[in-house]
């Protein structure tokens, strides 16, 4: 991949520079809203909220270990990792409803 450096000054500098400041903050809105997305905990598809579809996954993963054929990593939410159990449970239905 090739980089070239270009040198903007003056006026060339102020008439993109909106251009620019608007791709950033376009930029740094897409990644917070992906990163919301991923980050709310008890979310286990991804949708941006925790509601019945998460908590049927975790149902379908209850009681499993790493080596079920149930095993699900994103419904093992809390201690004691590596099992899906009630403390899993609790903590989902902590941020239930949540987006």
């Amino acid at each position: 991949m090739l980089i070239k450096t270009v040198k903007i000054e003056g006026e060339k500098l102020r008439r993109i520079f909106p251009a620019i400041l608007l791709i950033v903050m376009f930029g740094l809105m897409l990644s917070q809203t992906f990163l919301a997305k991923s980050s709310l905990p008890g979310d286990l598809n991804d949708d941006g909220v925790v509601d019945l579809k998460d908590l049927s996954i975790l149902a379908q993963a209850y009681g499993s270990t790493p080596t079920s054929p149930n095993w699900n990593e994103k419904a093992d939410l809390a201690e004691p990792l590596g099992l899906i159990s009630l403390t899993d449970l609790v903590t989902l239905s902590y941020y239930y409803s949540q987006h």
